[in-house]
């Protein structure tokens, strides 16, 4: 099964919360188009105007301009930087940020932010283009 995500053309795999581009070259979006074709539709992308909705992925984009607008961005770079090199380059190179992810957990606990802060910056992300 399969849900539509606020990014364009984007899917979710709900069976492992994959986003799958629409790119016709990408055996998942394949899939997917096979999917559409045996009639079945996917689960409507949850409303980013939902105050309960917090969205399990942000680009990385998106979740760098939330911190800028919520002050925090150079903290947050400043934390990655005393990271160990391959969490580093996990965030450096990341095509989703998961809000599940361990250095989401441990950005939040050096900042000193609870999970509600956290689920609004995940909000407040998925607002941007």
């Amino acid at each position: 099964m399969y849900q539509l995500t606020a990014m364009d053309g984007h899917v979710r795999r709900l069976t492992d919360n994959a986003i799958i581009p629409a790119d016709k070259g990408n055996l998942d979006y394949r899939a997917y188009q096979e999917w559409l074709e045996a009639g079945n539709a996917p689960a409507p992308a949850p409303l980013p105007d939902d105050p309960t909705t917090v969205p399990v992925t942000v680009t990385p984009l998106q979740a760098r301009k939330a911190l800028r607008a919520a002050g925090l961005k150079a903290a947050a770079d400043a934390f990655i930087a005393t990271l160990p090199e391959e969490e580093q380059e996990e965030w450096d190179y990341a095509i989703e940020v998961r809000r599940d992810n361990a250095i989401i957990a441990k950005a939040a606990a050096h900042l000193g932010l609870d999970d509600d802060r956290i689920d609004a910056l995940f909000r407040r992300a998925s607002t941007f283009a």
